[in-house]
């Protein structure tokens, strides 16, 4: 069974949305959360019903960012066995052709184990609503590609996507090489192709170098071994909460406190006391109101995206959510899904 599950052509039924308060500006107001409420258990049944059912996704179209040889192409393959990868160049275009129905789902980083979080897909995220129905997490080892023609000592600038410069930046200072940010890993495979430079050369992946006819130069450039990325799958659709293990689960929220940062602190207090822990969240400028008139005083606005163990098909968020009810302004379930182990 494929780690990330709950493709719209699955025919999940509708579900009992879940979200409070009004949302910024410029969000999505479609009430598409995630699957809770009365009819929890019903929906849960017939949705995993429908995913026993399907072992593969053949020609389901799934969109990344990057051109062809990109680590999230590759990553496509993996957690959507038999999809078509859909390319797109930016974040955006991922995020608006799946809102419009172009492809059925996507696959979209999040963070990676060296480079940190990719910021400009939270800012996304919430501005459209989507579901999120799984993760995958691959392992990358970076490439230097150089056009067949370049020697590797005349190299002196590379080119690549910044995460992938950041995973690989003690390398480059290194090597002495200036490094130049790409809109991905694999165009600047592309670009070098095209422009046969021979004092540049790009990081990115080997399928990238069988794609683009490109050198391998080097192997495993990245300055730690254990070289991750997580990815996550988002459909227009929610899946079925897995609740076989709520251990081997965890759950996605969007919220902005009332009080600002300052109510962050007591309401995860309070979350912790049910047993409901904390594994990464991620403030973000709330741009539109980038400040509130707290009690306390003026503050900086935050919307934080968190991810929480455990599924809400436990009846302990049933509590959880009265909580956000509480102490946000503004919550939102992007859905529950099964941890991809690595």
């Amino acid at each position: 069974m494929p780690v990330v599950s709950g493709s719209p052509s699955l025919g999940h039924p509708p579900a009992d949305g879940h979200a409070q308060g009004q949302p910024p500006r410029g969000w999505d107001q479609r009430p598409r959360v995630c699957i809770l409420g009365r009819d929890r258990r019903l929906v849960v049944a017939r949705g995993t019903a429908a995913l026993a059912a399907r072992e593969t996704f053949q020609g389901v179209r799934v969109g990344f960012q990057g051109k062809p040889g990109a680590y999230s192409e590759i990553a496509c393959e993996k957690a959507f066995p038999g999809c078509v990868p859909a390319p797109y160049r930016v974040f955006s275009d991922v995020f608006k052709a799946l809102s419009e129905g172009e492809v059925d789902q996507a696959l979209l980083p999040m963070e990676n184990s060296t480079g940190g979080s990719v910021h400009d897909v939270y800012l996304l995220l919430p501005k459209y609503g989507l579901h999120v129905v799984g993760e995958y997490s691959l392992g990358v080892e970076h490439c230097l590609l150089t056009h067949p023609s370049t020697d590797v000592s005349s190299i002196k600038r590379v080119f690549s996507h910044w995460q992938a410069l950041a995973q690989c930046a003690q390398y480059c200072e290194r090597m002495g090489y200036q490094m130049v940010e790409h809109d991905d890993t694999a165009g600047a495979a592309a670009m070098i192709s095209a422009n046969q430079h021979n004092d540049a050369a790009a990081i990115a992946s080997s399928r990238a170098a069988e794609i683009y006819e490109l050198d391998v130069k080097a192997k495993g450039i990245q300055d730690k071994e254990d070289n991750y990325t997580r990815f996550v799958g988002l459909s227009n659709a929610p899946s079925a909460p897995p609740c076989q293990d709520p251990s081997e689960c965890k759950t996605t929220i969007a919220f902005a406190c009332r009080d600002g940062a300052g109510g962050l602190q007591e309401l995860l207090s309070r979350l912790l006391a049910l047993g409901i822990n904390l594994e990464k969240i991620e403030p973000q400028a709330m741009l539109n109101e980038p400040l509130i008139d707290a009690a306390s005083g003026r503050k900086f606005n935050y919307l934080f995206v968190a991810d929480f163990k455990g599924s809400i098909a436990e009846p302990k968020f049933d509590q959880a959510f009265e909580l956000f009810e509480e102490y946000t302004g503004y919550y939102r379930v992007f859905g529950s899904y099964r941890r991809h182990a690595f």
